[in-house]
């Protein structure tokens, strides 16, 4: 990669960069840099797993449902049962 680019440098010690032609206070004096970089600088390494469940570990559950209907009401309860296999 290939960049061009200014550093302002003022005589307090204060450094930064600007892509453009900067407008400098008196302080300040600018330096034009080509920079060439290599693409190596932006490679990331990225980590790669490989993951395998095998059909054994599908869990299927028994569940039994029952509605109860209390005596005295007109709403019904609900009973679920089971565990998982």
């Amino acid at each position: 990669m290939k960049l061009n680019c200014f550093l302002i440098v003022s005589n307090g010690g204060s450094v930064r960069t600007t892509k453009y032609v900067p407008a400098l206070a008196q302080s300040e004096i600018a330096i034009k840099l080509d920079i060439n970089l290599s693409d190596k600088f932006f490679e990331r390494f990225i980590p790669h797993a490989k993951l395998n469940v095998p059909d054994d570990f599908v869990l299927t559950p028994e569940i039994k449902v029952e509605l109860v209907m209390p005596k005295d009401s007109e709403y019904a309860d609900v009973r679920v049962k089971g565990a998982a296999k």
